[in-house]
């Protein structure tokens, strides 16, 4: 915050908040929940709702005077002479925090986070206007992200206990996967292993799981339906642990049958090129240099190409998702990779009628140490036994073929 000049940095990212103070509620559902940093303050202050104030009271280290509400009342009410922000930005005018001597308060927002919104920069800029303080309002976005990127000892534990618990949650799909198996009968099992999870308790993820068959595994970010499982088609499973919110995601491709020659080799293919972006995520080097690492091997020996990132640093995670917003395993990217980073490594292969998806959560070591691995999931191609004659469908089979040609493609 000094080095940007930031006075107040005011926090919707129910991550940060969490970083910051620990605060851990499903409370993000009525919106306007904050968490406001400050040079003069010796702790931050935690906004929310009146009936969220014990949840913060139980889950951090803040003393009950820093944790602040705005009236009940203001629940999911649109009136236009009421607003969460306006009490907040008299509590922040209270305690001094909005006037500085002989110059403007710096006020940075996260202003590109989902829970943001529109009207509440409207409603700064006009008590800011109507009280005549003398605050500039900035964006603060990715401030707080930034310096989430290299994780603690007690962080790198949870990840951790989230990746077992990740495996748990692919084991439980992989063996429920057969052909006549409905989807989401695949999904109950993966949900039933991330909440019970092993040793330690599991959490439901920051995002749903993803899992889609045939030619639905060639659009990306789709979840599970109805439908049964048929033979001769792979299924996509992208699934996650989750430990104290600290999540840590998994991808996997299941073939049910014989698998396509095609699919074998590119399977092949991604295994050697994700070994060879891995051996080279040691500290010193850049994200692009991982991206030139893996691009080495398929595009001088296999013919394949990737125009998309291939991984993003992971860690606290709420919905809608677990990524950090911050670095990329792409091309120009030149953060430096540094001990107890923690990187999402994943690939996906899209044909005209199927795909194969693989990924690795891996930390950052010290020196010239080759990465630790998080997960336990073997990284291969997992084919399973089943009948040549098509599964009874479901009544409405909405499958459609989402891309015409032969040609490769290669996506996040």
């Amino acid at each position: 915050m000094a080095q940007r000049g930031v006075d107040v940095l005011v926090c919707c990212d129910p991550a940060n908040m969490n970083w910051l103070t620990g605060y851990d509620g499903i409370s993000f559902d009525a919106p306007h929940q904050y968490v406001v940093v400050a040079s003069i303050l010796d702790e931050p202050l935690l906004f929310g709702r009146p009936m969220d104030a014990g949840g913060a009271v139980r889950t951090t280290h803040l003393r009950p005077e820093s944790i602040l509400s705005w009236p009940e009342s203001l629940v999911h009410k649109h009136s236009p002479g009421e607003h969460p922000m306006r009490h907040m930005m008299a509590h922040l005018r209270e305690r001094g925090l909005l006037a500085a001597e002989g110059r403007a308060v710096q006020m940075a927002c996260e202003m590109d986070h989902a829970y943001f919104t529109a009207r509440a920069l409207m409603e700064i800029e006009l008590a800011i206007k109507t009280n005549g303080d003398r605050v500039e309002v900035v964006d603060g976005s990715l401030l707080v992200n930034w310096l989430r990127l290299v994780k603690s000892d007690a962080e790198l534990e949870m990840m951790r206990r989230a990746a077992k618990v990740a495996d748990a949650t692919m084991t439980a799909a992989l063996d429920t996967v057969a052909a006549g198996v409905r989807q989401c009968d695949v999904i109950g099992a993966v949900l039933e292993a991330s909440v019970c999870g092993t040793a330690h308790v599991g959490e439901v993820a920051a995002a749903l799981p993803r899992m889609s068959t045939g030619s639905d595994a060639t659009a990306a970010h789709l979840t599970y339906t109805d439908e049964v499982l048929q033979p001769s088609r792979g299924t996509s499973l992208e699934l996650a642990g989750c430990y104290r919110r600290y999540t840590c995601p998994i991808v996997r491709t299941a073939f049910l049958g014989e698998p396509p020659e095609k699919l074998e080799e590119v399977a092949a293919a991604v295994r050697a090129s994700m070994q060879a972006a891995l051996s080279a995520s040691k500290e010193g080097n850049t994200a692009e240099d991982v991206w030139d690492a893996f691009h080495a091997v398929p595009n001088g020996l296999h013919g394949y190409t990737n125009a998309s990132p291939l991984g993003y640093p992971v860690g606290i995670g709420y919905a809608p998702d677990w990524g950090e917003h911050t670095a990329s395993i792409r091309p120009g990217d030149k953060t430096v990779l540094r001990k107890n980073m923690c990187w999402h490594f994943t690939v996906r292969v899209c044909m005209d009628d199927w795909s194969y998806e693989l990924s690795e959560v891996l930390v950052v070591r010290g020196g010239t140490e080759p990465p630790e691995c998080l997960h336990q999931t073997a990284r291969e191609l997992f084919v399973k036994p089943a009948p040549v004659e098509p599964m009874p469908l479901a009544e409405l089979n909405l499958a459609v073929p989402l891309l015409p040609g032969p040609e490769a493609v290669l996506v996040y």
